[in-house]
């Protein structure tokens, strides 16, 4: 489909596919990254005070975000002002699904997160949104 300018916008599997992909990739690199941090900071001594808690869901926000403008750069098409909605909106759903999911979890075993986890899951989110965004502003602001 053409816009006023004559180009060609990407269709809707354009974005769909680049999704699909920046999700993929990213939660694999995650949740590898997840298991080596579990398995060098948590001990059942240590369980409900250890730094874990707090580089996990950090951890897990800076992979999204390189992966993101990783994948984002090189689906280059893609107007990053179209996809910020959507980064939002089901980036908030994931997060406290995973939230959830981790509590769940822990209270089959007697344990509770500490307060420092969904603290550091909601600034993680927020910070690698926001410099997402900042770099296609900055860096490609044609694209958005």
């Amino acid at each position: 489909m053409a816009n006023g300018d004559g180009a060609v916008e990407p269709g809707t599997g354009k974005y769909v596919l680049a999704w699909i992909l920046m999700g993929l990739v990213a939660n694999v690199l995650a949740l590898a990254v997840d298991f080596m941090l579990a398995e060098a900071l948590v001990t059942p001594r240590n369980i409900a005070d250890s730094v874990y808690w707090v580089l996990s869901p950090l951890s897990a926000s800076a992979i999204w975000l390189v992966v993101a403008v990783a994948v984002y750069s090189y689906f280059s098409s893609l107007k990053i002002s179209r996809v910020m909605p959507w980064l939002w909106g089901l980036g908030i759903l994931v997060l406290f699904m995973n939230v959830g999911s981790t509590y769940s979890d822990l209270e089959r075993y007697g344990y509770t997160p500490p307060a420092s986890f969904l603290l550091a899951a909601v600034i993680g989110f927020v910070v690698a949104i926001l410099a997402f965004r900042h770099y296609f502003q900055t860096r490609q602001p044609a694209r958005y």
